[in-house]
């Protein structure tokens, strides 16, 4: 009897420990991506992107007490950037904030364990958003949905899990709960590495789900990485020896061609080809990442200047395509341009261990670094809470760890 009390005890410990992974991995996907946290209208939600990571992180490092040696010297390495050039302190004070949140993170949650409810939160997003999409005539129609505004001064109707535009021009795109549909294909990708590193028996539905809706975003971005992350999958197949995963590939590669040939898609092909550039896709995409690479190579310690940042990034976007236009687009050359090499290469060198460790080969591990590399080259994520997480989550927790979460209650 005694035996069977402890076994429910740790039954209902161990559903209470999941359940606030849960809420954990929501957090980690709608706090700092989101239309409604990051860029709405909406004073006290842009409060709650500020804040609750610092409040976090505070908390964290006095349940912690210990970091990384290496850990440290890059926080202190990004502190000396806000110092040196005080300026957009939120920016800086968010990004320690949020690099020492994920590292605790780790700390009490499994790669495996993140990794389900990612996945669970994102099917829910992506059936909800492909409905939405779908309906996206009559919800803007319906005046009882609730209607944000963002910084741009669009608007759009929100139902959380996603939001509609309400210009007709902005809705042919599938965005989700997100800013922008280039950021939500990023989420989308992340999810389909996850779908392909557990292999479970939803594999094959969730391929499609998550494949089907990132072709709703109408994101270029969303393209480029589907080849690697399809060759990762093939090397890494716990089945890679027969021909099963193959199959799978060539399934979906066949059934991909016959969407583009329907004319759907031509607007994300010729987004890649750069066929009717504005100066907004192709050209402003390699024109940031040519001017982070300058930056990088001229301030290596501490990283530029924020100002001087905009003024070369809108110099060299000029000078390929006739355009000047300021902002930072690619997220992985953007640790070097504004934190430095030193920082860069810390955060690139967990990122390529986050890949190792959902790979079989030295190849595969190259080809979902090149993956993320291009998910993230769309936008700038550098943010983005997830990534950080990325760069910390491992396969297991260590028995110490374990205790540690029970004495705070996990």
């Amino acid at each position: 009897m005694i035996k069977h009390n402890i076994n429910i005890y740790k039954k209902d410990k161990e559903n209470n420990r999941l359940k606030i992974i849960s809420i954990v991995v929501f957090i980690v996907i709608y706090l700092t991506d989101t239309l409604l946290f990051a860029t709405s209208t909406i004073t006290l939600l842009n409060l709650a992107r500020r804040f609750i990571p610092v409040i976090i992180a505070a908390f964290m490092f006095f349940v912690i007490k210990s970091a990384d040696s290496a850990l440290i010297l890059v926080i202190l390495s990004m502190f000396s950037s806000m110092v040196l050039y005080r300026e957009n302190l939120y920016f800086y004070i968010s990004a320690i904030a949020l690099l020492y949140c994920a590292y605790a993170c780790s700390k009490y949650i499994s790669l495996e364990e993140f990794e389900e409810a990612y996945i669970k939160w994102m099917r829910i997003i992506a059936i909800i958003s492909l409905v939405c999409f779908v309906l996206g005539g009559v919800i803007k129609s319906i005046g009882i949905i609730p209607t944000v505004t963002n910084t741009a001064d669009n608007t759009y109707k929100t139902l959380f899990f996603t939001n509609i535009p309400v210009s007709n021009s902005l809705s042919r795109r599938n965005l989700g709960p997100f800013w922008e549909p280039g950021v939500y294909q990023y989420y989308l990708n992340i999810a389909l590495i996850f779908v392909f590193h557990k292999e479970d028996k939803k594999m094959k539905y969730d391929v499609v789900l998550f494949i089907v809706t990132l072709l709703t975003t109408m994101s270029g971005a969303a393209i480029l990485p589907l080849p690697f992350i399809f060759l990762a999958y093939v090397l890494n197949s716990k089945d890679r020896k027969n021909v099963k995963p193959y199959i799978y590939v060539i399934v979906f590669l066949f059934l991909g061609i016959l969407l583009l040939q329907t004319g759907m898609f031509d607007e994300i092909i010729n987004k890649i080809l750069g066929k009717n550039d504005d100066g907004l896709s192709r050209g402003f995409r390699i024109g940031s990442a040519v001017a982070n690479i300058k930056m990088a190579i001229q301030y290596p310690l501490f990283g530029a200047d924020p100002t001087l940042q905009g003024e070369l990034r809108a110099e060299t976007i000029q000078a390929l395509n006739g355009y000047a236009t300021e902002g930072n687009t690619n997220t992985l050359l953007g640790y070097a341009s504004y934190f430095g090499i030193f920082v860069a290469g810390y955060l690139w060198k967990r990122l390529y261990g986050f890949c190792r460790q959902i790979s079989a080969t030295t190849f595969s591990t190259v080809c979902l670094f090149i993956a993320i590399f291009l998910m993230t080259s769309n936008e700038n994520l550098i943010l983005s809470a997830l990534l950080y997480v990325l760069m910390f989550l491992k396969t297991e927790i260590s028995l110490s760890q374990k205790k540690r979460e029970w004495k705070i209650g996990i």
